[in-house]
């Protein structure tokens, strides 16, 4: 898998064969260019998460580091960005 566009940190369970994300060709579909819901870009990014056994390890992975951008565990950041805050997490200037 090629490097994100974000440069993004990958999280330890990443070379985990299990995971789905390894099944895609182009790791871009994580990086949609709109959050949006109901866009058809997050709705891809979500159906791969979706099918994944490591759903749970990797959304809570990329809430708990506070992963500021991509779709994680179908999670998008502003998803990610209420989770922290509902659980005190939330950085500060951050919206």
């Amino acid at each position: 898998m090629k490097r994100n566009p974000f440069e993004v940190p990958l999280p330890p369970f990443y070379k985990d064969d299990r995971a789905e994300c390894h099944r895609v060709s182009d790791p871009d579909v994580f990086f949609p260019p709109s959050y949006r819901e109901g866009t058809a870009a997050l709705d891809a990014a979500r159906k791969v998460c979706e099918g994944c056994v490591l759903i749970v390890e990797c959304g809570r992975w990329a809430v708990f580091t506070g992963e500021p951008e991509g779709v994680w565990g179908a999670l998008t950041p502003k998803q990610r960005r209420e989770f922290r805050r509902q659980l005190g997490l939330a950085d500060a200037g951050t919206s």
